[in-house]
């Protein structure tokens, strides 16, 4: 999806100043061009959500062409990940919401679900989550497994941190090396 986003061609070393993105509103496609201005503060790793590593930069563009198609950074703030994938895909995408009533089963048939149609689904927790998920937070959901019995659901945390996930099988749980 980020070779279609950002075209075939190095536009990261043609030194011209600007990138052109191609994205989906409503449906159809367009060309966002953003100058590589980018609002570090800091340590000039971290822009207003997105944390450059290992030199790369296409998130803060990626976050720059959001903001230019919602008209400013401000924009970004509380955005949905559906909305997100619907813009980078020009698909229709559903939002799983995830409560303190959700179960790990509800999870793996929803995403059994949309899987089975071809559909592009987002994942965000509410103010009091469970499995000790960050509140008010996007994740991706990457599937859903059955392992020893249990239902687990792999999720990835777009901020890249564990965010103090104490429960089991978290990412550094030592019950993963019972799993092979």
């Amino acid at each position: 999806m980020m070779e279609q986003t950002f075209g075939t061609h190095d536009q990261f070393n043609n030194g011209v100043g600007f990138f052109d993105l191609n994205m989906y509103l409503l449906g159809v496609p367009i060309t966002i061009r953003v100058d590589d201005f980018l609002p570090f503060w800091g340590s000039y790793t971290t822009t207003l959500s997105a944390k450059v590593t290992n030199k790369g930069v296409w998130m803060p563009l990626l976050e720059k062409a959001f903001a230019k198609i919602l008209g400013n950074y401000s924009g970004l703030v509380a955005g949905t990940t559906d909305d997100a994938l619907m813009v980078l895909s020009g698909f229709p995408s559903s939002r799983v919401t995830v409560s303190a009533s959700s179960s790990d089963t509800e999870l793996c048939d929803t995403m059994k679900h949309a899987m089975e149609h071809n559909d592009i689904l987002a994942c965000d927790s509410v103010s009091a989550p469970p499995f000790s998920w960050v509140p008010g937070h996007a994740f991706t959901l990457l599937g859903c497994y059955d392992v020893n019995g249990e239902k687990l659901v792999k999720v990835r945390n777009p901020w890249g941190r564990d965010a103090g996930v104490t429960q089991p099988w978290n990412d550094s749980d030592s019950i993963w090396g019972t799993v092979s």
